[in-house]
């Protein structure tokens, strides 16, 4: 029995042994109910006197001089530092009985120096049991409930354990070491998608054991150019992370007017993502019928729409150089070669609106007279580009009394003309001799012109 119960016993025996006896005559009045005590030890119930007290617990004789009962099988002595009980009637070492020098019979223990029936929990170490830490047996401690030690996988969390899920699963969230899942440990567990355990967030595999995805925050090294976090395709940032620019299909705020996903320029979409307008230099398809990019007058487009126009170049005799002004048939506003090989020039500036258009380039020429029977005595070029060639077949005869003038009329290639720049005309003498090719006034122009240049602007 526990401590306070052994004590509240022996008070009572005492009391019943002190209520039998007599006032004066040192002789027993009463008894007591016998009991049995095994071996108990009780703390002193006061401290305020310091006489020994006999107690009996069984029927006796109380001698007055000498303070204690005699008669009765179990005597008890107690004093202000406690009472020990023994037991003359019950074998040492069996069970209630008082120990045998600390130990008990088999299946026995020795607690309070009584001997009990051996169990778990009583803090000795028995046949079967793996521990027996006593009040102490925990099952999340060292020593479980059952007074079997703790380990891993046995479903409980003891001390060093960061887990026990109680299976021999690696791979869920409490491994076989009976650690709990971590991020970076670098082994697939439970809800992880990945783990290379690192922290490092611009590779295959996040710190947080995620598959890297556009969206996720990180720019992925290698695949992504950009990653701010969101799926907002009018930001800088579109579509599966790439960085926003023209013809990517999304109108990024602030920047594009529109995106239409193509770099087709005869849309409703053109150039850097704005939207078509004439002016903008880029024809827009069954809307305009041209845009020259500018809102120039006269220049073959005007507001988007084709006015072809012609601007005439006369260039007069004075204007040219490298024949003979005179001799052979010696007429004014005339030029005669004088040999193989030289060159008549005429230079003159082109004066057309900026951005036009040139749709066609004509060149004429008034011929005096042509001698000689090659097909190119005479050999025109524009800006070095051969643009045609006559001989005596052309006509006319070679008489300066033949007043007749022939006409060279030649339709250049409008790629040779330099649109605001300096123009060259030439006509090479490919014969020898002098007096044999010559030109006049072209006919229609003004008296003394040697080349007419008319020159076309409109939609090419």
């Amino acid at each position: 029995m526990s401590l306070p119960t052994r004590t509240l016993f022996l008070m009572g025996a005492l009391a019943l042994t002190l209520a039998g006896c007599s006032g004066g005559d040192g002789e027993s009045r009463g008894t007591t109910d016998a009991f049995t005590a095994s071996n108990v030890t009780a703390m002193p119930t006061s401290s305020s006197s310091s006489t020994d007290a006999t107690m009996t617990s069984a029927p006796g004789t109380t001698d007055p001089s000498a303070g204690e009962t005699t008669a009765g099988p179990v005597t008890s002595t107690t004093d202000m530092t406690g009472v020990t009980a023994t037991t003359s009637g019950c074998p040492a070492g069996a069970q209630g009985c008082a120990c045998d020098g600390g130990g008990c019979d088999d299946g026995l223990n020795c607690q309070d120096d009584v001997c009990v029936l051996a169990s778990c929990g009583d803090g000795v170490l028995d046949d079967g049991e793996e521990c027996d830490e006593g009040d102490a047996n925990d099952d999340m401690g060292a020593c479980k409930s059952d007074c079997t030690l703790q380990v891993c996988g046995d479903g409980f969390v003891g001390p060093r354990e960061g887990c026990d899920d109680g299976n021999n699963v690696d791979d869920d969230e409490c491994s076989n070491t009976c650690t709990p899942l971590t991020c970076g440990d670098g082994a697939i567990q439970g809800s992880e998608a990945c783990d290379d355990g690192n922290d490092i967030n611009t590779d295959d595999c996040l710190d947080t054991c995620a598959l890297a995805s556009c969206g996720d925050g990180f720019v992925h090294d290698g695949v992504e150019a950009c990653d701010d976090g969101n799926m907002d395709d009018t930001d800088d940032c579109v579509g599966d992370c790439q960085a926003a620019s023209c013809g990517d299909g999304f109108v990024q705020a602030g920047v594009e007017a529109c995106d239409d996903g193509n770099m087709d320029d005869t849309d409703d979409c053109v150039g850097d993502c704005q939207a078509a307008s004439c002016g903008d230099g880029f024809v827009q398809a069954g809307v305009e019928e041209c845009d020259d990019a500018n809102n120039e007058p006269n220049d073959g487009c005007d507001s988007c729409v084709c006015s072809p126009q012609m601007i005439t170049y006369d260039i007069p005799f004075a204007q040219t150089n490298g024949w003979l002004a005179s001799g052979c048939c010696n007429e004014a506003n005339y030029r005669v070669a004088n040999g193989n090989g030289v060159i008549l020039t005429a230079n003159f500036m082109d004066s057309l609106p900026a951005n036009a258009t040139v749709t066609s380039v004509n060149i004429k020429t008034g011929i005096r007279h042509a001698c000689d029977a090659a097909a190119n005595a005479m050999q025109w070029q524009l800006n070095d580009n051969d643009i045609g060639q006559w001989g005596s077949a052309n006509g006319p005869h070679c008489n300066c009394a033949n007043a007749a003038v022939g006409t060279a009329s030649w339709d250049a290639n409008p790629g040779f003309y330099l649109p605001g720049a300096s123009n060259k005309i030439e006509i090479i003498h490919n014969a020898s001799g002098s007096c044999h090719e010559a030109i006049s006034t072209v006919p229609g122009a003004p008296a003394g012109t040697a080349f007419r240049v008319v020159v076309t602007t409109g939609c090419g």
